[in-house]
């Protein structure tokens, strides 16, 4: 029986052949797995630094110059791993970057706030899921310079958060919906720093409380406090 041999020029195109046939399967295979989106709420609590903007992954966020307590509201975003810069709106001077990591469909709250002279940055997940019928949510934040740990309360009431250190994000805490005074306390003192009238708080929704300025600032960065409704 006689074996056949073929041409080594038809071996070699063969083999050719074969390699782009594979090379072909292989760039149709999906390399690039979508990660979803995230969302992503920036809040300005610094209020010795001029209006900011904000750059996520190199793209600006903000539509107009976000000044002191202002916010972006909510952005929709690639989620994974990302960088994010603050930017001076006046000069364009890079006053804080940061790489964070958002998970897919959860939402965020990133503050830009002053620790030592400096621009700091923070951030905290949102827990968004509905309060049991009749409640809302409230969380703290304390932001205040000089005010190592706060605690808020409602005027002549129980506490919502205890002991929230600077530069912290406190738990997220059920109350019956309603419009209250609430005070915000030096943790382990009687003192009331600061009393927020009129706070109305409705029935399913979920508010972020911080707290900016300072104990004993005065004018823009006198201690002040401001509500968010996420």
């Amino acid at each position: 029986m006689k074996i056949a041999h073929l041409p080594s020029k038809i071996i070699t195109l063969i083999a050719i052949g074969l390699f782009c046939f594979l090379s072909s399967c292989k760039t149709n295979i999906p390399t690039d797995v979508p990660l979803g989106n995230a969302r992503l709420l920036v809040v300005n609590s610094s209020p010795n630094s001029s209006a900011i903007n904000v750059y996520w992954t190199g793209n600006k966020l903000n539509v107009v110059p976000l000044s002191y307590g202002n916010t972006t509201g909510y952005r929709t975003l690639t989620a994974g791993l990302r960088d994010i810069q603050i930017k001076s709106n006046l000069n364009n001077k890079l006053l804080a970057a940061n790489t964070i990591k958002v998970k897919q469909d959860s939402s965020y709250s990133f503050f830009v706030y002053e620790l030592n002279n400096t621009v700091a940055t923070i951030i905290g997940r949102d827990d968004l899921s509905n309060p049991a019928v009749g409640n809302a949510k409230i969380r703290l934040i304390n932001l205040s310079a000089g005010l190592s740990s706060a605690d808020i309360l409602i005027t002549n009431g129980p506490e919502l958060a205890s002991s929230i250190s600077f530069g912290s994000i406190g738990s997220f805490l059920e109350l019956k919906a309603g419009t209250y005074n609430l005070d915000l306390r030096l943790h382990g003192s009687n003192t009331i720093l600061l009393t927020i009238p009129n706070v109305r708080l409705d029935n399913g929704k979920t508010y972020t409380i911080w707290s900016g300025g300072a104990v004993k600032g005065s004018g823009s960065t006198a201690l002040s406090a401001q509500i968010i409704s996420l």
